[in-house]
């Protein structure tokens, strides 16, 4: 397992048993530096079993106890640490959030290469409003740490509490296809029918701090993020980022009338994914935010981009959300979740060149807002006309409404990857 999942058992143990307790764990795991086991690197599974088993004997919890609380702790760990809006952006039910696990699951693997993440198959029944989870990984042991994981999800997002109740795999196996059935046979395998009844009081709050030693400003991203997106919005509404006509944009005007180029070569651009996507955890997804909370463009939107030979993806999307957009996503935003989005595509896209996951924030998108200059009448005819050329120069295109990969798994709206060219 990676580091973190140490980072964050060190943090439960401190915030029960105290800074010595953590000490002693690790002397009882046969550890004499907590470098060896926090570096957020792969570690063999044997590492994390030793640090449980520890855990188990100085708590006398049992060892499903010990991982059930483990998980629980890795929601608490991930709330207070600013991650509260990646997690409610997998849905704005329980029962959504579930069936999007194994979506969210694919977003951590294109951060962590290596990792081995478990697989979950979901059946909900909307009648009752409970729902059947069978649980599939290549680990022994760690079925629970589920568990505790829907639990916290459940009192801390959703506001109720989770009952589980242990059931044969075998009820399961007979509704999954015999393709799913033959692939999970070597696997460690657990099911349980999950119930839940609100909590009187609404969902519960977790404390900001860490127990354990964290740098303050990773503590403070939060509340510096919301900051950010208010102020935005402040200077947003007083007209202070509406700038004129781009000088580029008349520039390029310029350039198309005496050149003897093809119009689309003149005119096309691209704007690299670091302008306009970001990961939940990054600082300048504010900025992000701000630039696809709406379709009107400015020259600075236009700046964004450059003159470009082709671009790495052709983006086009919707500016209006889907109409049970809140009813499924929740409080979280349509533009936070596509800014959000497209850096996951451009980590795909980058994994597929086989670069180093850091390339993907200089992987290049063709997006009409910034490629486009948006407040220059004439220029912006001759670039609409120009789309499908803008198209053949792009080496891949999203040719379908630009909206999360989860969307389209509960059936709302279908979205892939395209070769460019190819219409849906």
């Amino acid at each position: 397992m990676y580091g973190h999942i140490h980072i964050i058992l060190k943090d439960l143990v401190i915030s029960e048993l105290g800074c010595d307790a953590w000490v002693r764990l690790l002397k009882m795991s046969g550890f004499a530096e907590e470098a060896d086991v926090l570096d957020t690197v792969p570690h063999n599974d044997s590492v994390t079993c030793s640090l449980l088993t520890s855990l188990c004997m100085i708590s006398g919890r049992s060892p499903e106890q010990s991982v059930e609380a483990l998980g629980h702790h890795l929601i608490i760990f991930s709330l207070r640490s600013g991650h509260g809006r990646f997690l409610k952006a997998q849905g704005a039910t329980l029962p959504i959030f579930l069936q999007n696990v194994n979506s969210l699951h694919r977003q951590l693997e294109r951060d962590h290469p290596g990792a081995t993440f478990p697989f979950l198959q979901v059946f909900y029944d909307p009648v009752l409003d409970e729902a059947e989870l069978r649980y599939l990984s290549p680990r022994k042991g760690f079925g629970r740490f589920v568990v505790g994981v829907v639990k916290a999800i459940g009192s801390f997002l959703y506001g109720v509490e989770v009952f589980v109740q242990e059931q044969p795999v075998e009820t399961l196996r007979q509704r999954t296809s015999d393709r799913l059935n033959t692939i999970s046979s070597d696997l460690h395998q657990k099911a349980w029918k999950m119930t839940w009844r609100p909590l009187p009081a609404g969902p519960l709050r977790v404390s900001t701090s860490l127990a354990s030693e964290t740098p303050k400003s990773f503590r403070s991203f939060t509340s510096f993020h919301f900051a950010m997106m208010d102020f935005g919005k402040l200077c947003g509404s007083i007209n202070w980022f509406c700038e004129s006509t781009s000088a580029v944009a008349n520039e390029k005007l310029a350039e198309l009338m005496r050149s003897r180029l093809p119009e689309e070569d003149v005119l096309m651009r691209s704007t690299q994914a670091k302008t306009i996507a970001a990961a939940w955890s990054d600082t300048h997804l504010s900025k992000c935010i701000r630039f696809w909370e709406s379709s009107e463009g400015f020259g600075s939107d236009y700046d964004l981009s450059s003159d470009a030979l082709w671009a790495d993806g052709f983006v086009s999307h919707c500016w209006a959300p889907p109409e049970n957009w809140a009813e499924v996503i929740g409080e979280v935003s349509y533009a936070e979740v596509k800014a959000t989005t497209l850096a996951v595509m451009a980590k795909d896209i980058a994994l597929g060149r086989r670069q180093e996951l850091s390339m993907w924030s200089q992987v290049t998108f063709w997006v009409d807002k910034a490629c486009i200059p948006q407040d220059h009448e004439e220029l912006k005819a001759t670039c609409v006309n120009l789309l499908e050329k803008f198209i053949l120069k792009c080496e891949t295109s999203r040719t379908s409404s630009f909206i999360p990969s989860f969307w389209y798994r509960m059936q709302l709206c279908p979205c892939t990857w395209m070769p460019c060219g190819i219409s849906p």
